[in-house]
């Protein structure tokens, strides 16, 4: 019975993020599942800007939080291993700034989508 449920659910879900996000073509610099911090086969892309970097999905944890062009905003969960570059240099999360431009490869543990790698830019500043 709990299977009878719970397979629509699962269906909807994945036709939301097929909607929202598309897989990532795959670069020679993708990293492979086992130097990634989920098990991943076909990574998906987000492209925007930082909207926000912070706590994680209910305060655990640190995420980012991603504004895209005519798509409601994305907020990955920022695992250790989560390889994040500004101006292809290494960098921590907290060097990220709102409105910095950002290409980042993703995929979900369970129903948390996690961020494997992050390339972002500086914002144009005026």
């Amino acid at each position: 019975m709990l299977r009878k449920l719970l397979l629509p659910g699962m269906v909807i879900a994945l036709a939301a993020c097929s909607t929202t996000s598309q897989p990532a073509d795959r670069p020679a610099s993708t990293p492979t599942a086992r130097d990634s911090p989920v098990a991943t086969e076909h990574p998906f892309e987000v492209k925007g800007t930082v909207k926000s970097v912070g706590e994680g999905l209910l305060g655990m944890g640190e995420s980012l939080t991603v504004a895209r062009d005519g798509a409601p905003s994305a907020q990955l969960k920022i695992a250790e291993r989560t390889r994040i570059t500004l101006d292809d240099r290494p960098v921590k999360l907290s060097d990220l700034r709102e409105g910095d431009e950002v290409r980042a490869l993703f995929d979900f543990d369970g129903a948390t989508p996690v961020a494997i790698e992050i390339e972002a830019k500086p914002a144009k500043r005026r």
